[in-house]
């Protein structure tokens, strides 16, 4: 299930209502990001991999573009804290993924992170 509620938002709905009539011409790149700190939240979540769960990222752009993920190449960045990358084996803090996609000669980079992220 990746039509998650960011599918719904107001800047979803704007873009999709451009793209649809084919304002935004022919589309080659596309891209999204879901920046988060989620220091304080459940312990299930500590050390989480991050794209493990993108949907806030990665949704809207499949929606928008009609398409789905056909293959990915995924880089960690950054380094957890030893305790908190033992609990899923995963030692990145953010990873950035590009995504090939069905039917199509596009790509989608997908960034995501859950700790020691700075927001806006």
């Amino acid at each position: 299930m990746m039509m998650q509620t960011p599918v719904y938002t107001h800047e979803v709905l704007f873009s999709q209502s451009l793209l649809r009539p084919g304002q935004f011409g022919t589309i080659s790149f596309a891209r999204g990001s879901h920046l988060q700190d989620m220091e304080g939240w459940p312990d299930y979540w500590m050390g989480l991999p991050p794209q493990f769960h993108i949907t806030h990222a990665g949704s809207p752009a499949l929606h928008l573009l009609n398409t789905r993920a056909a293959g990915v190449h995924c880089f960690g960045t950054g380094r957890l804290p030893a305790e908190r990358a033992a609990r899923h084996g995963n030692p990145f803090p953010g990873e950035t993924a590009i995504f090939g996609l069905a039917s199509s000669d596009m790509a989608l980079e997908v960034t995501r992170s859950l700790f020691q992220t700075v927001r806006p």
